[in-house]
């Protein structure tokens, strides 16, 4: 669909003008007008005035519209939530946080809604244009049925559906993720990793395992647990041991992080580390530069990217049913 080639273009090269976006797309000029004028039409983007600083007749430039729809970043540990809502280019415009005493798995679909409610409970117009959720928690969460397995001092208690059952609560398109897992997206969103293809996140604190990126993309595994579960061989894993596992994937990058603490408490002993990097036989290793906020830049990052095909779905759907 041109209309989705033009739109991705320009979020990716604003602001451009009509011209440069017929030049550097390959498509006519005639056939960009008519996705420009959709998308104008939609809501989706605008002109930002003209261009200046090049020869010639000047051009309107056009730029997303970033709060068309809003996304919330959702991050779960064992003693506090935080949800945060951002605009489509990630922008935040609010965020609340709360502390729970101990996290209940049968009760993490309303805790969840509430939290959600309370964060908009100002802003009826922002509830309107909420579309999508991002929930990073410290548990593996199944990809094909969305079934959520939490660790207990007495076992493993499953939740069930968790990313389907927040959907029918919320009425918003919900994804669930380890945050781990999260935490390597927001690594190379924008952390050290930022600019990597290929990636490794070892955390080694409090939360223990590896999120893998291979070609930009995060893997999670059949079953959730890549990285994570004894199958891999990382559970009550030591720094060392997570290192190893994580070389098996064949990384371009090895991020150390503890997601538990924030950026400033993110360390190793410099002997730690170098020993570190000797083992890991040319590949790079550097220690987190955002420590447990990757896991929140990560959940940001999902939810704004689903938000983005929301809102082009949506929007383009309104213009066709005119």
């Amino acid at each position: 669909m041109n209309e989705r080639a033009v739109y991705g273009m320009i979020r990716e090269m604003r602001p451009i003008s009509r011209a440069e976006l017929a030049r550097r797309s390959g498509l006519s000029k005639p056939t960009v007008s008519l996705a420009l004028r959709t998308l104008v039409d939609s809501g989706l983007v605008g002109d930002v005035g003209m261009e200046s600083g090049k020869p010639g007749r000047a051009g309107l430039l056009f730029d997303p519209i970033a709060d068309v729809c809003l996304a919330m970043a959702v991050v779960i540990d064992p003693n506090s939530i935080r949800c945060s809502l951002h605009d489509l280019d990630a922008v935040e415009l609010g965020a609340y946080d709360e502390t729970i005493e101990s996290l209940q798995p049968d009760g993490v679909v309303d805790l969840i809604a509430t939290v959600i409610d309370k964060m908009l409970a100002t802003s009826l117009d922002a509830k309107a244009r909420l579309t999508t959720a991002s929930v990073a928690v410290p548990a593996i969460v199944k990809p094909a049925t969305g079934d959520v397995s939490w660790p207990t001092p007495t076992g493993t208690v499953r939740t069930e559906r968790l990313a389907e059952r927040l959907a029918e609560v919320t009425g918003l398109s919900v994804t669930v993720t380890n945050s781990i897992h999260m935490a390597a997206l927001g690594e190379i969103t924008s952390g050290a990793a930022a600019g990597h293809r290929d990636v490794a996140l070892v955390a080694h604190g409090a939360q223990r395992g590896v999120g893998v990126i291979v070609d930009g993309d995060l893997v999670v595994g059949a079953h959730g647990s890549a990285g994570l579960g004894a199958n891999s061989g990382v559970a009550g894993a030591g720094l060392t041991d997570l290192v190893s596992a994580a070389l098996v994937v064949d990384p371009d990058l090895i991020v150390l992080s503890d997601i538990s603490r924030p950026s400033d408490e993110q360390s190793l002993d410099s002997d730690g580390l170098e020993a570190i990097r000797r083992d890991a036989a040319g590949i790079g290793v550097v220690v987190s530069e955002l420590g447990s906020a990757a896991v929140t830049a990560g959940a940001v990052a999902m939810a704004v990217a689903a938000a983005i095909e929301v809102a082009f779905e949506t929007r383009l759907d309104r213009i066709a049913a005119v």
